[in-house]
């Protein structure tokens, strides 16, 4: 398997919006966005036997991702969220449960197939059920790539005390600034992240965290060196999907192996792919990362 390959490891889902239907969830966004910069994800979910299971399946193929571990279950639905969007662009979400992508199953074949992939992306909205908490241990278990954690607390699935413990199997840990003043106690920003950034490090052991920070953008915190990047303007259309292209071109960069301080495109070409994706409808849209880092 080549080290390029990234495992997603998540939620497939269709995102209910005002404008239509868009097939989204977190891990399957960045998987989108990780193609397009020319990497090779592997989705690894369930879908439902049913039509929008087969859309899935049908729109990986055309999209060119690979299909080959995302299994189909017949006792369970395809995943669905209804997202209201205010008048700011941002979103709130409502999410079937249960769904297929809540009992993602691999045999032996596919773990000892997966456990040679360059790296994994995993979250902490895919393990509120348990099947899917002992399938993603099963994987990490003596997985040698690099293991990064884009938390994802949504409500009513946000167990605080399990998200830390996924935090602390990872490498890297990747959350927006709400989401770590939730985890701490501690009030941050982009300026002053120190006392939330040690909280957490008390908390997971994580040295290598990345932060966001929405229109005011990010940082990272690497063994205790840290480098900002400021997010560009854009007229927001909904902020569906923009962190999950952030995660995808910040992964991206991390594989290039560069330290933080070495890397000028590491935070600040996350930061336009976020802010390019919040412009547009939907998760998804069509681009060309060249385009992108010509404007």
């Amino acid at each position: 398997m080549s080290q390029k390959s990234i495992i997603c490891f998540g939620e497939v889902l269709w995102d209910c919006l005002p404008r239509g239907l868009f097939l989204g969830g977190a891990p399957f966004n960045v998987a989108y966005h990780l193609h397009r910069l020319g990497r090779l994800p592997l989705m690894v979910s369930s879908v439902g036997a049913d039509f929008l299971g087969e859309e899935t399946l049908e729109r990986m193929d055309r999209t060119g991702l690979d299909t080959g571990y995302v299994k189909v279950r017949d006792d369970l639905r395809t995943g669905a969220v209804k997202v209201r969007v205010n008048e700011a662009g941002n979103a709130t979400y409502d999410i079937l449960h249960p769904a297929a992508w809540d009992r993602v199953e691999l045999d032996d074949d596919d773990l000892r197939e997966l456990r040679y992939a360059g790296g994994i992306v995993y979250g902490s909205l895919a393990m509120r059920d348990t099947p899917n908490r002992r399938t993603l241990s099963r994987l990490l278990d003596g997985f040698g790539g690099l293991k990064v954690c884009d938390v994802n607390l949504r409500p009513s699935f946000d167990d605080r005390e399990y998200g830390l413990e996924l935090m602390s199997r990872a490498d890297v840990v990747k959350l927006n600034d709400e989401e770590l003043e939730e985890l701490t106690g501690e009030s941050i920003s982009i300026q002053n992240p120190e006392r939330g950034l040690e909280a957490l490090r008390g908390l997971t052991g994580n040295e290598r965290v990345c932060v966001t920070f929405g229109a005011d953008g990010a940082l990272f915190a690497d063994d205790g060196v840290i480098v900002r990047a400021a997010a560009p303007k854009v007229e927001v259309r909904d902020t569906v999907g923009a962190g999950d292209a952030f995660t995808a071109a910040f992964v991206d960069r991390l594989m290039s192996g560069l330290a933080a301080e070495e890397d000028p495109d590491l935070l600040e070409w996350p930061c336009a792919l976020g802010a390019f994706v919040a412009g547009q409808d939907g998760a998804q849209p069509s681009y060309d990362p060249a385009d992108l880092r010509g404007q």
